[in-house]
């Protein structure tokens, strides 16, 4: 014997569940996307600051007649590669004579550090880390979320 007041689910209320569960579904699949994404931003802007930081290190130590060997060398206002890193940050190729025509290797290089190196003494050197393997051009290496970009420049 049915009591009067005892009745299932209606096929609305259950296409109401289903409607709420997708759109909590759909909201965590969102979080998880921005979060993995964020987290490869930081990763790769905290490797190009390591990479840059290493190069100021580098120079901030060198002796003065390596900048002035180096503005007998290269032109005036010249942007020039200083090192090539692998995903891992270590160093995949150097450029130690500051040759404006030197590469880096295709495949195996994420970044890149550039330095311009302007004045007689004293100098101001400008130092640029990019990421290399997504194509990332001076117009979109701020703006692109696959790209990362740091400027620092030092007075001596």
């Amino acid at each position: 014997m049915r009591r009067k007041g005892e009745r299932g689910t209606t096929l609305i209320e259950v296409m109401i569940a289903g409607v709420v569960l997708l759109v909590a579904l759909l909201g965590f699949a969102g979080m998880a996307t921005t979060s993995a994404a964020s987290t490869g931003v930081a990763h790769r802007r905290g490797t190009a600051v390591y990479a840059q930081a290493g190069l100021i290190d580098r120079y901030l130590v060198s002796t003065r007649s390596t900048y002035a060997n180096f503005t007998t060398t290269v032109p005036a206002g010249t942007w020039v590669i200083d090192n090539c890193y692998d995903v891992n940050a270590r160093v995949v190729a150097s450029n130690p004579t500051y040759s404006t025509t030197f590469a880096c290797p295709t495949g195996t290089t994420f970044y890149r550090t550039w330095i311009w190196l302007e004045g007689t003494g004293p100098w101001v050197l400008h130092v640029y880390a990019e990421r290399v393997d997504r194509a990332c051009l001076v117009a979109n290496r701020y703006a692109d979320i696959g790209c990362v970009a740091a400027d620092v420049y030092l007075s001596d």
